[in-house]
């Protein structure tokens, strides 16, 4: 599933806010967390099935008006995103796992998309830019 491909590290001892915060997600499934970033001190973890594990920091915004725009937030559209820009991974996709669980990407052992979708999403060989929003 694609939450297991992002797990948060926290810096400093959290609080039972803290600790439980991720709680509500694979508790009440209808109500996912979509965005992760929240504390500037926190280390975003993403288990990349190309690339392995990337660590990312937001950035610590000051007030209300820095945060319109969700530049600090790394969405769970975007790793949907990258996953599907990059491909399928053959040498992980045979390991089947990723730290000890299956590949979310997996259904009985195939990539989750046909041939043909995974050709729509796929950037070898052109020239791409990425738009951001802050």
């Amino acid at each position: 599933m694609l939450p297991s491909l992002i797990s948060l590290r926290r810096a400093r001892t959290p609080s039972a806010e803290d600790l439980f915060s991720s709680a509500p997600g694979p508790t009440f499934t209808d109500d996912l967390r979509n965005l992760h970033g929240d504390d500037p001190d926190t280390i975003i973890v993403y288990n990349s099935r190309r690339y392995g594990a990337l660590e990312f920091r937001t950035a610590d915004v000051k007030g209300e008006e820095e945060r319109r725009k969700f530049a600090h937030y790394l969405s769970n559209a975007s790793i949907l995103l990258a996953e599907l820009v990059s491909g399928r991974c053959e040498e992980r996709h045979r390991e089947g796992e990723i730290n000890g669980e299956d590949t979310w990407g997996t259904a009985g052992g195939r990539w989750w998309i046909g041939a043909e979708e995974e050709q729509q999403w796929a950037v070898g060989g052109e020239a791409v830019l990425e738009l951001g929003a802050g």
